[in-house]
């Protein structure tokens, strides 16, 4: 997802300069224009490539694109109250299986672009995610972005080299989480996953506090 987005980062200021320059009134068309046929290949593939390739999920990133556009000329108020269920059911409809397939990319996508176009600071969305524990998370959620992969990492190194192991073979599959894939068939104990989850939390804010926060002030980021 990170080589997608840096490609986007590169390539999508050259494409606004050149539309704006020559064709400035069908900026808005060539978004949708490029959006609609990004979702097309994206739904006719069945290829794994889709998943890895910008062509196929640009989409993705120009839809923030057309929410920016038309929350900037139109205003609909509550449309967050419709975008919440759709963000939040993709986490507990969808699994693994489906993570070439559309569906839940669109439907979690419409809902937070709902939620991006209508909310507004006084709802009561907003006044839940401006609780304390929330902007904890949400500060640290780059950093909690960047360093999950690598903690979970090596917790799964731990349970190869030390002679003893995070993981219980009591649990069995409808008792606990697969949370790193292992191919081993164990499943980790949901108390080590509380453990592990904790960490990562923790060491995010660690990180945002001493190292994004002191970049931004000296101006890095």
């Amino acid at each position: 997802s990170l080589a997608i987005e840096e490609q986007y980062y590169l390539l999508f200021p050259l494409l606004a300069f050149l539309i704006y320059k020559y064709l400035k009134k069908y900026f808005t068309f060539f978004i949708i224009l490029i959006t609609f046929s990004s979702l097309c290949l994206n739904i006719l593939s069945s290829s794994e490539l889709k998943f890895y390739q910008l062509q196929f999920r640009v989409w993705e990133l120009f839809l923030g694109v057309l929410v920016m556009i038309l929350s900037s000329n139109i205003q609909i108020r509550h449309l967050e109250k419709i975008g919440l269920p759709l963000m939040m059911v993709p986490i507990f409809y969808f699994d693994d299986t489906w993570i070439y397939d559309s569906e839940p990319k669109l439907m979690s996508l419409l809902g937070i672009s709902l939620i991006i176009f209508s909310n507004t600071n006084s709802s009561t969305l907003s006044k839940i995610l401006n609780t304390n524990i929330l902007r904890f998370i949400g500060l640290s959620s780059y950093s909690i972005y960047l360093l999950h992969q690598p903690i979970f990492a090596f917790y799964r190194v731990l349970t190869r080299h030390l002679k003893f192991s995070l993981y219980d073979n009591s649990y069995s599959k409808d008792q606990a989480i697969d949370i790193l894939n292992l191919e081993t068939g164990k499943y980790i104990n949901p108390n080590i996953l509380i453990l592990v989850i904790f960490s990562v939390v923790l060491i995010g804010y660690l990180s945002y506090k001493n190292i994004e926060l002191k970049l931004d002030n000296i101006g890095y980021i």
